[in-house]
C-alpha cells in the first residue's frame, strides 16, 4: 500500500528531526559543541523542533531550486534511499570522534561526497549541495552568535572546517529524499504569486535590478503594473541621460509577465516571452522615467478567448516612458507571445 502522501511530510519530520538531535549529541558527547540551557541529556528544549523544522522543510526548498534551474529529479528506489542516509549519517557522526583532525578530515569527508556525486550524475546538484555547504554554517555561526550553542574547537571563523562538508553530503540526502517522495516540483510557468509576491520577484531580477528599474505597484487583477526607472551613475550614458537599452529592459518584461499571471490565477500554464519589439527615443532622459503598463478587459477577453481556441496568441503594447515633468521621453513597442503549457497544448502548435 502507498503511503499517503501527507503521512509520508510527517514521518519525515518525525523522523529526519530525531536521526538529526541523535548525531547532534554524538557532537556534545565527544564534546565536540556545547549547548547552553542544556537540559536533558546534554541537548537544547529547541533541538529537536528545530531539525524536524528543517526535514520538513528542506525537501520543498529543492523542488523549488530544481524548478528555477531546471534539473531533473533523481530515480531513488528504496536501496539507494538507504544507503544515501547511511552515508550522510556516518559523515555526520564519524565527525563527533575524528573532530580533532580537522583539516584531514575535512579532505576525507570531501573526498567521499566526490565519489557520491560521482554515482549520482545530475544537473544542478553540485551547485545545491555547494550552496548549502555555504549557507548552512552560516545559519550555525549566526545562532552561534546569539548564545544559544558553542563549537570547543573552532578553526573556521566560529565553526569546525569540516561542517560545510556535512552539508555537502545532506544535500545529496536530500536529492535522494527529492526522488523518493515523488520528485514533483512544479515549474515556474503554474506558479500563481500575490502582487507582493510578483513585484518582489521582478524587484530582485539581477537584469532589471542592477539598472536600477523598479516595479512600483501591480495590480490586484494583474491588470496593471507601474515601472519605475531610477536616474542612476550605473545607467548612465556619454551625455548624462539614462541609457536607451535601460529604457527598454525596463518595457520588456512586463506585459508578458502580467499574461503569465493572469492565466495562471485561472488554472491556466501559459509560456510568454517578448518576441519582438522597437523604441523611439523622443528627448534625453534626465529624470527618473515612469513606465505604466494596463491591459483593459477587453484584451484579457480576447486573449482567453485566443489561446482557449488557437493555443497560443500575440498582442502589440504601445507604452510611454515620462519622466518627472510628465513629458514623453521614449515610445517602446513591444510584441509578446503567448502559448499554452506544453502539459495543455492538447495538439495545438506552438507557432
Amino acid at each position: 500500500m502507498r503511503t499517503p502522501r501527507g503521512l509520508q511530510w510527517v514521518v519525515l519530520a518525525l523522523v529526519g528531526g530525531t536521526a538529526l538531535t541523535l548525531c547532534d549529541s554524538v557532537h556534545i558527547a565527544y564534546g565536540v559543541l556545547e549547548k547552553t540551557n542544556a537540559s536533558i541529556a546534554g541537548q537544547s528544549w529547541w533541538t529537536l523542533p528545530m531539525f524536524s523544522t528543517l526535514s520538513l522543510f528542506i525537501v520543498p526548498l529543492y523542488r523549488r531550486f530544481r524548478c528555477l534551474t531546471g534539473a531533473r529529479a533523481l530515480a531513488t528506489g528504496k536501496g539507494e534511499l538507504a544507503f544515501s542516509s547511511v552515508a550522510f549519517l556516518a559523515s555526520y557522526a564519524c565527525t563527533g570522534p575524528l573532530g580533532h583532525w580537522d583539516h584531514w578530515l575535512a579532505v576525507l569527508l570531501t573526498a567521499a561526497w566526490l565519489v557520491r556525486l560521482l554515482r549520482r550524475r545530475v544537473r544542478g546538484i553540485i551547485f545545491f549541495s555547494l550552496l548549502l555547504a555555504v549557507a548552512g554554517p552560516a545559519v550555525e555561526a549566526a545562532i552561534s552568535a546569539s548564545g544559544a550553542f558553542h563549537y570547543t574547537a573552532p578553526d573556521l571563523f566560529t565553526v569546525p572546517s569540516w561542517l560545510p562538508m556535512i552539508y555537502l553530503h545532506g544535500a545529496l540526502l536530500v536529492a535522494d529524499l527529492d526522488g523518493f517522495l515523488g520528485g514533483y516540483a512544479p515549474s515556474m510557468s503554474a506558479w500563481k504569486l500575490s502582487p507582493r509576491s510578483f513585484r518582489w520577484m521582478l524587484n530582485v531580477f539581477p537584469p532589471l535590478m542592477l539598472q536600477r528599474i523598479r516595479i512600483v505597484s501591480v495590480g490586484a487583477d494583474f491588470q496593471s503594473c507601474r515601472v519605475r526607472i531610477a536616474k542612476s551613475p550605473l545607467t548612465r550614458n556619454l551625455h548624462g541621460a539614462t541609457f536607451g537599452g535601460t529604457i527598454f529592459a525596463a518595457a520588456d518584461p512586463i506585459a508578458a509577465t502580467l499574461f503569465w499571471q493572469l492565466f495562471a490565477r485561472r488554472g491556466v500554464v501559459v509560456e510568454t516571452w517578448l518576441q519582438g519589439g522597437s523604441v523611439y527615443y523622443s528627448k534625453p532622459a534626465r529624470s527618473a522615467l515612469t513606465i505604466d503598463v494596463r491591459l483593459s478587459d477587453e484584451d484579457v477577453a480576447s486573449a482567453v478567448e485566443e489561446l482557449d481556441e488557437r493555443g497560443r496568441f500575440r498582442r502589440t503594447f504601445e507604452l510611454e516612458a515620462r519622466d518627472r515633468g510628465d513629458e514623453v521621453c521614449a515610445r517602446i513597442t513591444t510584441e509578446i507571445y503567448v502559448r499554452k503549457g506544453r502539459e495543455a497544448r492538447d495538439g495545438h502548435s506552438a507557432f
